[in-house]
């Protein structure tokens, strides 16, 4: 019984918090120069860890208590954007970033046995990769409209 008052309790909870975030800030995020949508590009409040990564048609969607100064939008391939957002803009941002290359120096991997090169690797593993128990949280929401019906996913990741 207690349980049962206590999930209730929490999941009424949840539909207020839902309900203060009072701000919504749509857009998509295109290439400038071929108009092509830019997914999962990250798109960040600035000054704040919030941020969310666009879907892929380009589209995300950030809520929010109040409107943010500023999005940082970023994805490899582009060169970084910040955006002013004002009450005008947050309904609809429509953000386009630049392609940018980086010119990376060459290497070159060589070795007169190939099976020594995968031993190498292979005795490294315990070097390179941690044998220490990490700890990881993830919080994961996306709201969609579907003929006019609302649904909203939410996945709560915790590992230890």
């Amino acid at each position: 019984m207690r349980r049962s008052i206590l999930l209730i309790v929490l999941a009424m909870a949840s539909c207020l918090s839902a309900l203060a975030q009072r701000i919504l800030v749509n857009g998509i995020v295109t290439d400038e120069l071929s108009g092509a949508h830019v997914s999962y590009a990250t798109v960040a409040v600035a000054g704040s860890s919030i941020s969310v990564v666009t879907n892929s048609d380009g589209r995300f969607t950030l809520k929010l208590d109040e409107l943010p100064p500023a999005l940082i939008v970023s994805h490899i391939g582009y060169k970084t954007k910040r955006v002013r957002v004002s009450d005008t803009t947050a309904a609809d941002v429509n953000i386009r970033l630049t392609p940018a290359s980086v010119m990376l120096s060459e290497i070159r991997v060589w070795t007169s046995d190939p099976e020594e090169l995968v031993r190498l690797a292979m005795s490294r593993i315990p070097k390179n990769y941690s044998n220490v128990a990490e700890l990881y949280k993830g919080f994961y929401r996306e709201t969609a409209i579907l003929k006019k019906i609302l649904f909203i996913i939410v996945f709560f990741i915790y590992l230890n």
